[in-house]
């Protein structure tokens, strides 16, 4: 089982960039860190399908630049991998307060409002089926919301594994001035 974290930056975003190849860097299970700065501002969906393309790794973890994985991330989720394709666990939120999308996974939840945030295990083979991100708004809800349509097994792991930071220095794949030219 192999494991391959994909990570789409902007230049500007350095400092940021290195916290998280650091949490990466960290894991006490081994996964190759496959970084993309979109130097064109193409946009992190397209960033994350290149890097996914490049890569033969069996699962793949997309993570935001200015998220950090905790250094127990893949060993406390490599066991529940068998018979899912899509793995995810709770995290940790800074940057705004009072609220969480941590929640156990229903179907028709998931149709309604995206609960999953972007740092989720997609198994590679379903990410190639699916065509991986499209260029869209919320591209890891319509990800999510095609897995569910294709009928992708998803598995929450209620176990906090990750800091989902939100607004740190701005610029983020969340935020509408990515695709714009520098």
């Amino acid at each position: 089982m192999s494991f391959a974290v994909l990570t789409a930056s902007l230049p500007e975003r350095a400092s940021l960039l290195e916290e998280c190849r650091a949490s990466v860097a960290a894991l006490t299970l081994p996964a190759d860190h496959l970084v993309g700065i979109d130097a064109q501002r193409r946009g992190p969906a397209l960033i994350r399908n290149d890097l996914a393309a490049s890569s033969d790794a069996d699962w793949l973890l997309p993570l935001d630049d200015d998220d950090l994985l905790d250094p127990d991330y893949l060993e406390v989720l490599a066991p529940h991998l068998d018979g899912a394709d899509i793995v995810y666990p709770w995290c940790r939120v800074q940057g705004r307060e009072m609220w969480s999308p941590n929640r156990l996974f229903r179907p028709d939840t998931l149709l309604r409002f995206n609960f999953i945030p972007v740092s989720a295990l997609i198994r590679h083979s379903l990410w190639d089926e699916l065509g991986g991100f499209r260029s869209v708004a919320y591209e890891d809800f319509d990800l999510w919301r095609r897995a569910l349509g294709a009928g992708a097994r998803f598995r929450c792991v209620p176990e906090v594994l990750w800091t989902y930071r939100i607004n740190v220095a701005g610029g983020t794949s969340r935020n509408p001035e990515w695709g714009k030219a520098a």
